[in-house]
């Protein structure tokens, strides 16, 4: 009896030829099958990701903010948004020889943050902010 190595790629869709994909990518032939998930399996996954994703108001949130001025700092940036909440993550963007892009990013803790700083204009360094979701 000859070892044959197995393994399992997933498509993400299931009218795509896995056998044409694994051929394309290994330049041999390759025996395919079709494999389906039972309901058990499915119902475990979907136990395991209530417990891992918490509930989507207290999900972390990540804003765009566009059309910072040339003086924005990561740290007005973070005194500016710890009014709405718990900041996770915060950072004005800048060229690898550190000028400034004029845009940059916040992680907010919850998406209740989020829409509060969403629902106003911000004003940071005398100009108005582009924020999106």
């Amino acid at each position: 009896v000859q070892a044959r190595p197995a393994g399992c790629l997933r498509f993400g869709t299931p009218t795509r030829s896995a056998s044409a994909e694994l051929d394309s990518i290994m330049s041999a032939a390759v025996e395919s099958s079709v494999a389906m998930p039972t309901p058990s399996v499915v119902a475990a996954a979907d136990r395991a990701k209530a417990v891992l994703l918490p509930d989507a108001a207290v999900r972390p949130t990540k804003l765009f903010l566009g059309g910072l001025t040339r003086n924005t700092t990561t740290k007005q940036l973070r005194d500016h948004f710890s009014q709405y909440g718990r900041i996770l993550d915060c950072v004005a963007m800048r060229q690898p020889d550190g000028r400034p892009r004029g845009f940059g990013y916040v992680t907010l803790d919850s998406l209740a943050a989020a829409e509060r700083c969403l629902a106003e204009p911000q004003v940071i360094d005398g100009r108005v902010v582009d924020m999106k979701r």
